[in-house]
């Protein structure tokens, strides 16, 4: 079998009429290059006689008993893999496809070569028009919960966002060979749903892509073995659900909440459907299971369905109901006739801030000790008491200025670390108490930590600060009374966050000496080369670009004399793109949910680390206005830079041309280089004409009796000496400025080369370049080579031993 064919694996557990009609539709596809195949599950309901009655063209592959989903297709798979298959195609038994649905995901997968998993547009069988799933959904890894796309979508929305990831479903799935020689198989631990999900984001770590063939359209019966809301759906939906959490999802996932929430959005529609108790009952066993990590088939006799099941649901429901509606009017209660609480009644109700005296006298008495948390506990005291606030702020001025490094670094917390760390916080929403009469957000207590560094940390003696203070002054922070907007809290966190970065070497600023960044590991490896176990420049990039304030030590200790050598690795990051610093393994810049904030970096923010150390050590200054004009403007420059040795940790790996030059001072019957053989290996290497005429000069003169015949040549005589046409190869992602690389030796160029050549060495000016031909000026050198080829100083070898012509005179009487 070749590998663009496709096996069509079909798995059947006492679903014959189901099959049946499978097989009857795939008898329709119109694509030759395909192969079917039944794996039977241990059906009881004769489904393996019938398939081989009606289809006995068909292959039944007898398992022998309930496998699984992954069992039973990995059995499928395993025969497909062996038969030589291409591709391999999961279709559910309670599908019905189209007769060029096959083209179309073929083509697809075969879009490009890391397309590992393609889908398709699955409609209801029952409602034709209507989407069930657009090749599959989303998933959240950090809760469990998925949900299907119900419409079309570009495909560049299809990758993974933060912890929602998208998948194939195994409705329908088209596997590649080299994928599942990679990946794997099936993950059997899961035996019903969620094996899919799995297969994806383990196809996503490997460095394949997700596809959906948006022509290819399939008919589905939806959930014709486990009924949906069945015990046995909730059962599998639930164990797979949270097992796939704890394999692939965050540290500590799934946590309690997402639990709870995860099991009451399978419940209602238990509810809904009549067997609340048999759906509770499944999903108990279902979470006893999961945290006693056990695999395979359900144990079939926790599932009974009650017979008055429809009567509990709606007690259950009007219980629900009268639970909002008490809700609402405590809510109604609360707006209308409660009395706001003081900010001691609110530190009274957390017993983590009742005694604050201890922190207040850290903070003014410097005591050799006080943990961050505290810190955040006195900014929670002075957002709910105000008096408190004006008494810590009234007594705030520099000498608690040793304070500043920690207080930035909390303010730099997302809302969700914050919450992490301190308790009580409030969680701004639509339906909530007004803010006279609720716990301070975290951007109260950011309001307090802005107010306490512009107490203590600027020096008003001090230009940049003395601006500083002016824009604070001028800020809406400053004048709005009460609780001011978030927006305008986070921008002056970004104000104090720039300052921080001119100013946070400071030692008066840190209050423990020992968290001041250190660059001197930094320095010691840029200055080792790779002899002495020195690491490059992109290896040290991702902890420059994660601590700014190191990288600030390390640039104020570089310069130009001493650091020079790392020009030509600046230059080379400069000049790589996003996909570059993807392969090399660079966290892209993505939504962390967990964090509440971007993390990683943009090849812009990799590149400007770069830029500013090439700054710090390159007399070069770049023009241009924006990043990409620097680069260029780098790029020219380094064209012509890039033959200094001066500018490598390694000098022995700058360009040279001794490998060329070396031989030509000495004859070639004595082992001198021929000049044909050099000027071939020459103009092949990369950027050797500027290197090659700087070092060109009148005690090169031995070469010239070599060089000026070659200008009489014609195409055809060189071609037979080598110089056949040649070509520019650009490369890939050519650098700004970039021509290519020559590929075979254009005769015209190499006359002008040499041409140029004898220029440097003999000093001749030569013809005029403007408005002369090539003849003209070859001949001009050939002309020349009569009037001095009789100088010794033109050969390697000497003069040639030739006699002078003769003449005679003819006398009067001869004639």
């Amino acid at each position: 079998m070749s590998s663009s064919k496709t096996v069509i694996v079909v798995l059947n557990w006492n679903g014959k009429e189901d099959t049946l009609a499978c097989l009857h539709s795939l008898a329709q596809v119109e694509t030759p290059e395909h192969e079917v195949l039944v794996v039977d599950n241990g059906s009881e309901d004769g489904s393996e006689e019938a398939i081989r009655a009606a289809f006995p063209e068909v292959p039944v592959l007898q398992t022998g008993s309930n496998l699984g989903f992954a069992g039973g297709n990995n059995a499928g798979i395993d025969w497909a893999l062996a038969h030589g298959a291409g591709y391999v195609l999961l279709l559910n038994n309670d599908t019905l496809v189209e007769p060029d649905f096959l083209t179309h995901m073929v083509a697809t997968a075969e879009s490009g070569p890391r397309v590992g998993i393609v889908g398709a547009s699955i409609a209801y069988a029952a409602s034709p028009q209507k989407l069930w799933a657009f090749g599959g959904g989303r998933f959240d890894i950090a809760t469990g919960w998925v949900r299907h796309l119900s419409h079309p979508v570009p495909s560049s929305e299809l990758r993974p966002r933060g912890y929602r990831h998208f998948y194939i479903t195994g409705c329908t799935m088209l596997l590649r060979r080299s994928l599942l020689e990679e990946v794997g198989v099936l993950e059997t631990s899961y035996f019903h749903f969620c094996e899919d999900v799995d297969l994806c984001l383990r196809s996503e770590k490997a460095g394949y892509e997700l596809a959906v063939a948006q022509e290819a359209r399939i008919l589905h019966k939806v959930s014709a073995t486990t009924r949906i809301s069945s015990p046995l759906f909730l059962y599998y939906n639930l164990r797979s659900r949270l097992s796939l959490v704890r394999r692939h999802g965050p540290p500590g996932a799934p946590s309690r909440r997402a639990v709870v929430i995860l099991w009451l959005r399978l419940w209602r529609p238990a509810v809904f459907s009549g067997m609340p108790l048999s759906g509770w009952k499944a999903l108990e066993v279902a979470h006893e299971d999961w945290r006693q990590e056990k695999e395979g088939p359900a144990p079939m006799e926790a599932f009974s369905r009650g017979s008055r099941g429809r009567l509990l649901a709606l007690f259950l429901l009007l219980v629900i109901v009268g639970g909002f509606f008490a809700a609402g009017q405590r809510w109604i209660v609360s707006h209308t006739g409660s009395r706001p609480r003081s900010g001691q009644e609110v530190l009274g109700e957390e017993p983590a801030y009742r005694d604050l005296r201890s922190v207040f006298a850290a903070l003014w008495e410097k005591e050799d000790s006080l943990p961050p948390e505290d810190l955040l506990h006195a900014l929670y005291a002075m957002a709910v008491d105000a008096t408190l606030s004006g008494r810590v702020l009234g007594r705030a001025d520099r000498r608690c200025r040793r304070l500043t490094h920690r207080l930035v670094t909390l303010l730099d917390l997302s809302d969700q670390q914050a919450r992490d760390h301190i308790a009580g916080l409030y969680e701004v929403h639509d339906l909530g108490p007004p803010p006279g009469q609720r716990p301070p957000t975290w951007s109260d207590l950011r309001r307090q930590g802005v107010l306490l560094l512009q107490a203590i940390a600027p020096a008003a003696d001090q230009g940049r600060d003395r601006r500083l203070l002016q824009e604070i002054a001028r800020d809406e922070l400053s004048r709005t009374p009460g609780y001011p907007r978030a927006s305008v809290v986070a921008a002056r966190v970004g104000l104090w966050k720039k300052w921080w970065l001119d100013r946070g070497l400071d030692k008066h600023f840190w209050f423990d000496p020992s968290l001041r960044p250190d660059s001197t590991p930094w320095l010691k490896a840029l200055h080792a080369s790779s002899a002495q176990g020195g690491q490059p420049l992109d290896a040290l990039l991702l902890e420059m670009t994660d601590r700014p304030l190191a990288l600030r030590a390390l640039l104020a200790q570089l310069n130009p004399g001493r650091d020079g050598a790392l020009v030509s690795e600046c230059v080379r990051i400069a000049m790589l793109y996003q996909v570059d610093f993807d392969e090399r393994g660079f966290p892209h810049r993505s939504w962390d949910a967990k964090a509440g904030r971007m993390t990683g970096h943009s090849a812009s923010e990799y590149r400007a680390v770069a830029l500013v150390i090439f700054h710090r050590v390159c007399p070069f200054l770049p023009s241009g206005a924006d990043e990409g004009e620097v680069i260029k403007s780098i790029a020219y420059w380094w064209k012509g830079a890039r033959f200094q040795a001066r500018y490598y940790r390694d000098p022995l790996k700058a360009p040279t041309l001794e490998p060329w030059l070396g031989g030509l001072d000495r004859p070639e019957e004595e082992g001198g280089v021929p000049i044909a053989r050099f000027l071939r290996e020459c103009y092949v290497a990369d950027g050797f004409r500027e290197l090659l005429l700087d070092q060109l000069d009148t005690g090169h003169e031995v070469l010239v009796a070599e060089l000026v015949p070659w200008l009489g040549y014609d195409q055809q005589q060189a071609s037979a000496k080598g110089f056949v046409m040649g070509y520019r190869r650009m490369p890939l992602r050519p650098m700004p400025g970039e021509r290519g690389r020559m590929v075979g030796i254009p005769w015209p160029r190499v006359q002008e080369l040499i041409r140029e050549m004898l220029h440097r060495i003999t000093g001749d000016a030569g013809l005029p370049e403007q408005g002369v031909d090539e003849t003209t000026r070859n001949q001009f050198w050939l002309d020349w080579w009569r009037a001095h080829a009789s100088q010794a100083r033109w050969y390697r070898s000497g003069v040639p031993a030739a006699a002078p012509p003769r003449f005679e005179m003819k006398r009067a009487s001869d004639q």
